[in-house]
């Protein structure tokens, strides 16, 4: 048996109150061994003989944060660690709860990150998710409170459809910019958007996308995470029927879009904050436990691509549990890390043939919504 193999037991393993992790445990010779691991630092193992009264310590190379990137590339995940290499190595700046829960549209300039030719609807349209949720948002576009959005939407243009009273239909554009330029993009998304559509935001929704993976994480999983697409207005109509004083509203195209918030912010009492995944220099393994199990158990113990627990280990093969927190420290330690509010670019769909994309609305209730 190689040397640098020992046997231990999960109640030979502990972690301290800075995240790192201590492992005892013997060799086939009897020889105890004491090995201290940090997810941010090189792991030292000190070999202790019989002997007492001898030490001998040694280096081994262990698992850093930054190495995750290139983990991620070996695996295919290209846009992944494109977003990790960025993290760490732009200059520090930390999104805060109110950047991340004051609207996308008027969010911190300095936050924005627009790359249309790598992040756009080619790269998201390779999985299988992404369209599904696609098809939900054109089938849902219509609902009461997005129509009530879109009244809300046209009211604002200087020559409002609303104010025509003579049976005829009027042609409109939302004039989408089709540039790179991100205030532009933001502005129309404030004026126009009118539906969206969440992917992997809950637990059965990740159950679901890591099943259909065959157990693995792909590469939208692993750059976006948990995020939404977006519907806003395109090109669209508006008829006034005389004969029933109502409107009929066509909307013949929308922009669909994404937006992710790339962060690793700790939310109030969450501890270490989300789990990301186990990871060594070559692989990475991921557990769809709770939070708080994962926090509690087999965080010291072997894991394999297989999801099993070991009683022995190659220090190279452990897997380290990472968390929000692990960034957070880089982030103090170099004075790097920016988090980001990711945009895709727009695309555009046509619906003049689709039922979904009318309606019909009495004047009535038109000047309800825009009194309300």
């Amino acid at each position: 048996m190689s040397d640098n193999i020992f046997y231990f037991t999960k109640d030979d393993a502990t972690i301290n109150k800075d995240g790192s992790i201590n492992i005892s445990g013997k060799k086939s010779d009897g020889t105890i061994i004491n090995i201290k691991c940090s997810a941010q630092d090189l792991c030292t193992a000190t070999l202790k003989p019989n002997n007492k009264n001898s030490k001998i310590s040694t280096t081994t190379n262990f698992f850093k944060l930054t190495d995750i990137p290139n983990v991620m590339e070996s695996k295919g995940w290209v846009q992944a660690a494109f977003l990790q290499r960025k993290w760490f190595n732009d200059s520090n700046l930390e999104m805060t709860l109110s950047d991340k829960r004051g609207g996308w549209g008027n969010s911190n300039p300095k936050l924005d990150y627009y790359n249309p030719s790598r992040f756009n609807h080619e790269w998201l349209s390779k999985f299988p998710r992404y369209n599904q949720a696609l098809n939900n948002l054109i089938a849902n576009l219509l609902t009461e409170k997005s129509k009530k959005v879109i009244i809300k939407s046209l009211k604002k243009l200087s020559f409002s459809p609303f104010n025509f009273e003579d049976s005829d239909t009027y042609e409109f554009s939302s004039s989408y910019y089709r540039g790179a330029d991100i205030e532009l993009l933001k502005s129309f998304h404030r004026d126009w958007q009118i539906q969206r559509e969440a992917i992997d935001n809950s637990f059965p929704a990740k159950s679901a996308t890591y099943i259909s993976n065959s157990l693995n994480i792909d590469d939208l999983w692993a750059a976006f995470g948990a995020f939404n697409i977006y519907a806003s207005i395109g090109d669209y109509s508006v008829s006034y029927i005389k004969s029933n004083d109502s409107y009929k509203i066509n909307i013949k195209s929308i922009y669909c879009y994404a937006i992710d918030s790339y962060d690793f912010i700790i939310d109030g009492n969450k501890g270490k904050g989300d789990y990301l995944g186990h990871w060594n220099k070559n692989d990475m393994t991921f557990s769809l436990y709770d939070k708080d199990d994962i926090k509690n158990s087999m965080m010291t113990v072997v894991v394999d691509d297989t999801g099993t627990t070991e009683k022995y280990f190659i220090p190279e093969k452990l897997f380290f549990p990472i968390f929000n927190q692990h960034y957070q420290l880089y982030r103090k330690k170099h004075n790097k890390g920016k988090d980001m509010v990711i945009w895709t670019k727009p695309h555009l769909i046509k619906l003049e043939s689709n039922k979904n994309s009318f309606f019909q609305i009495s004047k009535k209730e038109v000047d309800k919504i825009l009194g309300g």
